[in-house]
């Protein structure tokens, strides 16, 4: 019969403890730094309230989230939208983010260029955008959140090993919807 290696029986233990632990805590999504973003006002009438790409079996509803004491909120039921960031419909850049599980923002990491996501306000108004860019950055890199003079529709969640990145979406519109 072999011999047991302990070191190697202690490894394998922790590594397990490292696992559960991962899985049975939620991950903080958010940057290092605050994003350049301008306060819009939320009585606007075109809030987002629901995200949809079909082509990945996403539908999920999107709420108004806020950045407190340096913390994002972050639904964990659905997809969030950073309320300092613009709406859908008007220039700027509007930041709808969610945590890397498979029910939620997991299956944005299969986007390729060219596939559709939608957006539908308050008032049941649809919006389409197509996939321009994906990339993962660094939590320090956060010009891909900051404001901008056109309308571009960018998606965020966690990547990387103990969600040590972020993975990012850009997303131009559609002529029509």
């Amino acid at each position: 019969m072999k011999k047991v290696n302990k070191f190697a029986v202690l490894g394998l233990i922790l590594i397990g403890i490292f696992l559960v632990w991962k899985m049975n805590n939620q991950p903080k999504l958010e940057f290092e730094q605050l994003p350049n973003q301008v306060n819009i006002s939320k009585e606007s009438t075109n809030r987002p309230v629901f995200i949809s790409i079909p082509n990945k079996q996403v539908s999920l509803t999107v709420t108004d989230s806020k950045i407190i004491n340096n913390k994002w909120e972050t639904s964990q039921t659905g997809a969030s939208h950073l309320s300092v960031s613009a709406n859908p419909g008007t220039p700027g850049n509007i930041v709808i983010f969610g945590h890397n599980k498979q029910a939620l923002f997991g299956k944005i990491r299969q986007l390729k260029l060219g596939d559709s996501i939608y957006l539908t306000d308050n008032n049941g108004k649809k919006y389409g955008y197509n996939v321009v860019e994906i990339l993962t950055v660094r939590p320090s890199q956060i010009e891909v959140l900051n404001k901008t003079d056109y309308e571009v529709l960018t998606l965020y969640t966690c990547s990387g090993f103990a969600d040590s990145l972020r993975f990012i979406v850009k997303a131009y519109p559609l002529k029509e919807v």
